[in-house]
């Protein structure tokens, strides 16, 4: 735990040093263009120009995403509750879904056979040439039906 514990310190203190290093050299090139633009950061600014009363959006920066993204998760929880799906209801892989389908479990079986043989073959491979299995000491043998 010690040692994930200065893993952790020790990026911090890289990120908090490119940080420092990025905004020194951020103020660099400000200071550089306002010596070739010949102004200086007190001069008088241009009056701001106000809009119209209304600019689109909810008004809270980035954060204003977060309220469409949460009536959405809300919609789909409420269609998930209503029609059923999820861990207590009728889908779900292993909660009375697609575990008791007959189709699914000739799938999950034909599956496991193939990937049986392939085990068994990868082994015949792995047991180099002049092996008793495969008598032709090259790859793997024609499986068996």
């Amino acid at each position: 735990m010690g040692r994930f514990i200065l893993s952790v310190i020790a990026a911090v203190l890289v990120v908090g040093l490119l940080g420092a290093i990025g905004a020194g050299i951020y103020n660099a090139g400000v200071a550089a263009g306002l010596a070739q633009t010949g102004t200086a950061a007190g001069a008088a600014a241009a009056p701001y120009v106000y809009g119209w009363g209304f600019h689109g959006g909810f008004g809270f920066g980035f954060l204003g995403l977060l309220f469409p993204i949460l009536f959405l998760f809300l919609i789909f929880g409420l269609v998930r509750a209503a029609f059923g799906w999820g861990h207590h209801g009728r889908g779900g892989w292993g909660h009375g879904g697609w575990s008791n389908d007959p189709r699914a479990q000739a799938w999950q079986s034909e599956r496991e056979r193939h990937l049986a043989e392939l085990h068994r073959r990868l082994h015949e491979t792995d047991a180099g040439p002049g092996s008793s299995s495969n008598p032709t000491g090259g790859g793997p043998t024609e499986p068996t039906r």
